[in-house]
C-alpha cells in the first residue's frame, strides 16, 4: 500500500529582528529532525523548502508543490514567531488534515507561535479540516500516530469496496447502509456484483485450469493444514469448489485492478450455502493473507454477509497497519477466571494469519484446520484456535442515522480446546478470544452489531484520529 504523504512546512519571522540567523538555523534543524523521524516511521515527507519560509510567495510555491504531490495531511512547524497569516494561507489552500507541531524549546517562542497560528486558523476556519486541526507539543510519537490515522482515512476516502451478492444477508438491517451518504465523506465507491461472477469463473477454473486448484490444495497440505473430509458436508468435490471460489475471487479482483478495491464482502447465505450448495469460507480466510501457492499476494480485507460497516471498519484498520490483516467475525461471550472475554468467531472463515499471528505460511498454516461446516448444504469451515497477542477491536455503527465508531484495545488469550467445548455451536469456526476488560452491562447496552473487526496491535489512537478527520464520533469499549 502507498505510504502516507505528509506535507511539511516551517515558518520564520519576516521582520528584521535580533538573533534572526540563529533562529533560522534552529528552525531548519528542527524541521530536519522532524522529517527524519517521520521518514523513519515509514512516511513519505514532502517538504518543498529545506528550512523555514517567511513570504507569501514562498507559501504559494510550497502549496503548489504539495498539491502536485497530492499530500494526505499537512504539518506546520511552529518553531519561532511568524506572521500567522502565512500559515493560515497554507491551511486555507490545502484542504487536508492539519497538525501544528512545536518542541518544548525554551530558547525560542515555539509555544507562542503555535498558539497564534492555531487561534488564527480557528478565527477564520475556512473549512472543516481547519476547524478540526490538531496540535502537538513535542510528542513525535503522537504526531506519527496522527499521520497514520488521517493518512488511512484519506486512502479509505479514495478506495472502493466490492460486495459480491449485495447486502442485507438474513434480513439483518444493520448490515445495510446508505451508499450515497458513505460516498460523500468516507469511501469513493461501493460496487455490487452478483455472486454468479464468482460461480462462472470458479466453474471455468475447475474445468479448464484444474491444476491451479490442485496446486492451491497441495500448498495447504504441504504447509500442514489439517483437512478433515467426512464424505458428506466436506468431500473432495466441495473442497475443490471452495478452492476454485478463492481463485476466482483473486482473478476477478485482478480484472478490476483499476477500481482500487481495498476490501470485499461475500454474501454467501443463502445463495451459495443453500442454493448452490457450497459455502465460500475460503474467501474471508485466505484473501486477507499475504501469500498462497503462487507466492506473495496483496492483502484484501474481507467480510461476509454484505456487512458494509463491518467491511469499512476492517479496511480502515488495514490501512493503518498495511502489513497485518484486519479480520472480522460474529461475537459471543465467555468467562475466564471470573472475567468476561469477547469471543470473535466468524461463521466459517477469518484471516488465517490469526492461527499463529504470522504472515509466514509455514508458521501459521499448521494451526489451521478445514472441517465440515455446521450450516449450509456443504462446505468446509477454516478454523483455528487464536493465540495471545495485543489486539484492537472496532465496529462502525449507526444509531438513528448518526455514525459512531466503537473502539477498544485488549489482549487476546491462547484459545484452548476446552473453551470451544463450552461454546458448542460453531466449534469448527476460527476463534479469537480477547480480554477488553469489558463492563458487560454497558457493552450490552451499547453493542451495535453481532459482527466486530479486530487487528493485531494497539491502533486506538490512529483510529481516533481517522474518525476525527471523517467527523465520526468514537465510543471506547473496555478500559483502553
Amino acid at each position: 500500500m502507498e505510504r502516507t504523504r505528509i506535507g511539511l512546512i516551517s515558518f520564520t519571522d519576516p521582520r528584521s529582528v535580533d538573533l534572526a540567523s540563529e533562529a533560522v538555523g534552529h528552525e531548519t534543524a528542527s524541521q530536519r529532525r522532524l522529517a527524519e523521524a517521520l521518514s523513519a516511521a515509514g512516511m513519505n515527507v514532502v517538504q518543498p523548502f529545506d528550512g523555514p519560509v517567511n513570504s507569501l510567495g514562498q507559501v504559494n510555491a510550497a502549496v503548489q508543490a504539495m498539491k502536485s504531490a497530492d499530500i494526505d495531511c499537512l504539518v506546520l512547524g511552529c518553531w519561532k514567531w511568524t506572521d500567522p497569516m502565512l500559515a493560515v494561507e497554507a491551511v486555507r489552500r490545502l484542504d487536508v488534515p492539519v497538525m501544528l507541531y512545536t518542541d518544548p524549546e525554551e530558547s525560542f517562542t515555539g509555544l507562542g507561535c503555535l498558539s497564534a497560528i492555531g487561534a488564527s486558523i480557528w478565527e477564520i476556519a475556512p473549512h472543516t479540516n481547519a476547524r478540526n486541526h490538531t496540535r502537538c507539543y513535542g510528542d513525535t510519537e503522537r504526531l506519527i500516530r496522527w499521520a497514520r490515522g488521517v493518512g488511512a482515512y484519506r486512502r479509505l476516502r479514495n478506495s472502493a469496496i466490492l460486495l459480491w451478492g449485495g447486502s442485507y444477508c438474513l434480513r439483518m438491517e444493520h448490515l445495510q447502509d446508505d451508499p450515497s451518504r458513505l460516498k460523500s465523506f468516507l469511501i469513493r465507491d461501493i460496487l455490487i456484483e452478483d455472486q454468479y461472477m464468482l460461480i462462472r469463473r470458479a466453474e471455468d477454473i475447475m474445468k479448464n485450469n484444474a491444476h491451479e486448484v490442485d496446486r492451491f490444495i497441495g500448498w495447504l497440505r504441504d504447509n500442514g493444514v489439517d483437512i478433515r473430509c467426512d464424505g458428506g458436508r466436506l468431500d473432495d468435490r466441495v473442497l475443490t469448489t471452495q478452492a476454485a471460489f478463492y481463485l476466482a475471487a483473486r482473478q476477478r479482483l485482478s480484472e478490476l485492478a483499476d477500481e482500487g478495491i481495498a476490501g470485499i464482502s461475500i454474501k454467501c447465505q443463502p445463495e451459495l450455502s443453500d442454493e448452490y450448495g457450497v459455502t465460500a469460507c475460503f474467501l474471508p480466510a485466505f484473501l486477507p493473507f499475504p501469500a498462497d501457492h503462487a507466492g506473495p499476494q496483496p492483502i484484501v480485507t474481507a467480510a461476509c454477509e454484505g456487512d458494509i460497516k463491518g467491511l469499512i471498519t476492517s479496511v480502515l484498520m488495514n490501512f493503518i497497519r498495511p502489513d497485518v490483516p484486519a479480520t472480522f467475525g460474529d461475537i459471543r461471550d465467555i468467562v475466564i477466571d471470573g472475567r468476561h472475554h469477547l469471543v470473535i468467531a466468524n461463521c466459517g472463515g477469518a484471516s488465517v494469519y490469526y492461527a499463529r499471528n504470522s504472515s509466514v505460511p509455514a508458521e501459521t498454516l499448521p494451526g489451521v484446520r478445514i472441517a465440515p461446516q455446521c450450516q449450509g448444504k456443504a462446505g468446509g469451515a477454516v478454523g483455528y484456535l487464536g493465540r495471545a497477542t495485543e489486539m484492537t477491536v472496532a465496529r462502525l455503527g449507526r444509531i438513528a442515522g448518526e455514525y459512531v465508531m466503537y473502539l477498544g484495545a485488549g489482549r487476546a488469550v491462547d484459545v484452548q480446546p476446552e473453551m470451544l467445548e463450552r461454546m458448542k455451536w460453531g466449534a469448527s469456526w476460527p476463534h479469537v478470544i480477547i480480554d477488553l476488560n469489558l463492563d458487560m452491562d454497558r457493552f450490552v447496552d451499547e453493542v451495535v452489531s453481532n459482527h466486530y473487526s479486530f487487528i493485531e496491535g494497539n491502533i486506538v489512537a490512529e483510529m481516533e484520529y481517522a474518525c476525527a478527520a471523517a467527523g465520526i464520533k468514537v465510543r471506547r469499549m473496555g478500559s483502553s
